[in-house]
């Protein structure tokens, strides 16, 4: 499970279009696909490179008029989904 401590970035091995600020990702390895709204595609334009999602959380709340606890679940909850499929991967910063 993904906390606020993870480090996580794009998997490799994916396919994704966009159309109308909205994104479709499809995971080659796995064969799964995933929808993403406008919120959920801007998350995932910040995952070109590894980030903190500590630092996810805290640019999303300087961008959006919403509480941290609210944006924190949603977005714990999104990565998890995302990590679930493998379209994201837990990166080891001590490598």
């Amino acid at each position: 499970m993904i906390t606020t401590k993870d480090t996580v970035a794009k998997s490799k091995e994916l396919l994704m279009s966009t159309i109308d600020n909205e994104a479709v990702i499809l995971g080659i390895s796995s064969g799964t696909y995933f929808g993403l709204n406008e919120i959920g595609t801007r998350i995932w334009s910040l995952l070109d490179q590894p980030v903190k999602v500590i630092s996810l959380i805290k640019l999303l709340l300087d961008e959006y008029d919403e509480e941290e606890k609210v944006i924190t679940e949603h977005i714990i909850e999104f990565l998890n989904a995302l990590y679930s499929k493998s379209l994201i991967v837990l990166v080891d910063e001590n490598k």
